[in-house]
């Protein structure tokens, strides 16, 4: 539990060095702390790839929420991570 509480603190941390509003701050701890109750509270170091498609995939199916557009926007994109395309 505590990797998971400095995992958020980290979190928050980089959100308030990159000057993001504090709705955005708030989205992204909240999405954060979803993806983690949904694995229940597994160790983020211990999860794959295959954790974040089961999240997304359950977000689109089981709770009908819409893809977002947000990894298109080069700002907010992870390092590393592909640039997408809106759908």
């Amino acid at each position: 539990m505590a990797e998971i509480t400095e995992l958020l603190g980290q979190l928050q941390k980089a959100i308030k060095l990159n000057n993001f509003c504090l709705s955005t701050e708030k989205n992204f701890m909240r999405w954060t702390e979803r993806f983690l109750i949904y694995h229940e509270n597994k160790q983020p170091s211990e999860m794959e790839a295959t954790e974040i498609q089961s999240f997304l995939k359950h977000l689109e199916v089981d709770r009908k929420v819409a893809p977002s557009g947000w990894l298109c926007q080069p700002a907010l994109r992870p390092r590393g991570a592909p640039k997408l395309r809106a759908a």
